[in-house]
């Protein structure tokens, strides 16, 4: 979870007069939480969360969006990613909130944060890694974990992210889940190169480049291979909102690692060109 900072941008002014009841209630008021500069914004209610997303990034002055998405939870207090093809509303948001409540969080983590141009971007990639460290979701040495707070509490946040990118764990996402027939948990993996999945303490790599699609039925995820000797594989969460928010992520950095690919670029900077997802 985000913890709200410090600053809060003055919300938008909602219509009055004679017409400002039909015009509120078209509009919602959300507050969004980055833990750094919060930001309060005017909801048209029939938006799409993609165009949400930008005026969120345009009101904090973030550049760099490419990385980033709004996370929210719903009426029971589960998480959830907000889906960026869909209307904002038509999801699972608690509508009875007033302000509704949202939380701008990394999606997708660059491979070479210390080369972003944009310094928002790079704050808000410190406070996200600092949070899983000291909820050791993201593991390193004690040494490490220590040089890493150091660091990010005196804001030197590009030696921060120098260190960070280094550690064999950063910017991969981690999913219990379990296979049909077999209650064991399998760890299902991600970052911007592939999938890997750790099962009876041994791992299995595939490459972005091994996979054909990524799908999901209810609580299955499905993974088809380019090769056809290798058959589908499939996975089980425990419901279908788990399964729903790792392919949401999983098919993010699918479809950044084939944009980046199809470029063509050898740069080292070829994994930032900006996508919207």
């Amino acid at each position: 979870m985000v913890c709200p900072g410090n600053g809060v941008h003055k919300l938008q002014e909602l219509p009055s007069g004679p017409d400002s009841s039909l015009a509120m209630a078209s509009r919602r008021a959300v507050r969004v939480f980055t833990g750094t500069r919060d930001v309060d914004v005017v909801l048209d209610t029939k938006a799409i969360a993609s165009d949400f997303l930008l005026q969120v990034t345009e009101e904090l002055g973030l550049k760099e969006t490419c990385w980033f998405g709004l996370q929210y939870k719903d009426k029971k207090g589960r998480w959830f990613w907000l889906q960026l093809d869909k209307q904002v509303l038509s999801q699972k948001v608690d509508d009875k909130q007033d302000p509704l409540v949202m939380f701008l969080k990394v999606i997708i983590f660059p491979r070479e944060p210390s080369f972003l141009l944009d310094a928002l971007a790079q704050s808000l990639i410190v406070q996200q890694v600092q949070m899983s460290i000291e909820l050791e979701e993201l593991l390193c040495s004690s040494a490490c974990s220590k040089q890493l707070k150091n660091l990010a509490e005196a804001e030197r946040v590009e030696q921060y992210l120098k260190v960070v990118e280094k550690l064999e764990e950063y910017g991969s996402w981690h999913f219990l889940m379990t296979r049909p027939h077999d209650p064991t948990p399998v760890r299902v993996s991600f970052n911007l190169l592939g999938i890997t999945v750790t099962a009876d303490n041994r791992q299995h790599n595939f490459p972005f480049t091994e996979i054909q699609e990524v799908s999901s039925s209810g609580k299955k995820l499905l993974i088809k291979y380019v090769s056809r000797g290798m058959p589908t594989t499939v996975f089980l969460g425990p419901c279908q909102e788990y399964t729903e928010d790792l392919l949401f992520l999983l098919l993010a950095h699918q479809r950044h690692f084939l944009t980046n690919n199809n470029q063509g670029k050898s740069t080292r900077r070829r994994s930032f060109i900006i996508y919207n997802l």
